[in-house]
């Protein structure tokens, strides 16, 4: 995360958020979930797209969105048998 963050198309977004990014995606990784190093499009919800799911398993649950805007960072959580 902390490499692709450093790719000019996200210039746009602040260091505190890219800190809360790879802070979050460090959580995540330790829990067992990842984004495949992929950051899409965002389409109506932002630029761009980060989408967490579970590693290693077929399913392709979403468990976590974080969307990147102009304004910064949205986090969706998709929380169940919580």
């Amino acid at each position: 995360m902390r490499e692709i963050l450093k790719e000019g198309r996200f210039d746009f977004l602040s260091e505190k958020d890219k800190t809360l990014m790879v802070a979050f995606h460090d959580a995540m990784t330790g829990l067992g979930y990842d984004f495949n190093g992929e950051i899409g499009e965002g389409y109506c919800w932002g630029k761009y797209m980060v989408i967490y799911t579970k590693s290693g398993v077929k399913s392709k649950k979403v468990y976590a969105r974080m969307y990147l805007k102009e304004e910064g960072v949205a986090l969706r959580l998709f929380l169940s048998n919580i």
